[in-house]
């Protein structure tokens, strides 16, 4: 069974009142165990409720990051760090973040999950 690197986008479409199918389906097809995020998904995520007009809709968006439903919480022992390792194999290319995010699943023998195709790799789900 492989085990997948989830992108950002597909993080906050599954987090939508109305989530597309494919990404939907495709997610309820996988087990929990093998859905992984990325520090820096955490942090894209944070950097959008921060750039979330003060306001209600902001604070339920504080409150759903740090609660039990929020992304350190659900993904619990599954986040990658984009750590010394994932530098190193990131430098050399000196390209966006993207390849940086292909690096941690390179490092971690994981494939990814994303609505793009912008990322390298023979195990990139694209949907």
């Amino acid at each position: 069974m492989t085990c997948y690197l989830l992108d950002t986008n597909i993080v906050s479409e599954a987090l939508k009142p109305r989530p597309s199918t494919v990404i939907a389906e495709w997610l309820q097809s996988q087990g929990d165990a093998d859905l992984y995020i990325a520090t820096f998904t955490i942090a894209e995520i944070w950097r959008g409720v921060l750039t979330t007009p003060t306001g209600r809709r902001r604070q339920e968006l504080e409150l759903w990051f740090a609660g039990p439903l929020g992304p350190q919480a659900l993904f619990r022992d599954r986040v990658l760090s984009f750590d010394e390792r994932g530098a190193i194999e990131w430098a050399p290319t000196r390209s966006n973040i993207e390849s940086a995010f292909d690096g941690v699943c390179n490092l971690r023998a994981v494939g990814i999950g994303s609505r793009h195709g912008d990322h390298a790799g023979e195990n990139l789900q694209c949907l």
